[in-house]
């Protein structure tokens, strides 16, 4: 197995995640307090999780737009 994994500062709490590499299953947006309000440092259009041409992110499940954010957002790199 292997693991990408991630620290990030989200909503004043620090979160360390680790993720499978590969996986099949999105996460639910309720899994990553998914919100269409981000803090504008921590937009899904910062993240590299995100794919801009498709709207959606790696991990998370169904649309996402530029301007949302969830915990498991990583600084592009």
């Amino acid at each position: 197995m292997t693991l990408i994994g991630g620290q990030t500062d989200f909503g004043g709490a620090t979160l360390n995640m680790a993720f499978e590499v590969g996986r099949s299953e999105a996460l639910t947006k309720s899994a990553v307090n998914f919100t269409h309000s981000a803090a504008a440092a921590n937009t899904c259009a910062k993240c590299a999780h995100f794919l801009a041409a498709q709207s959606t992110c790696q991990i998370v499940e169904g649309p996402i737009a530029p301007t949302d954010g969830c915990s498991v957002w990583v600084a592009r790199g």
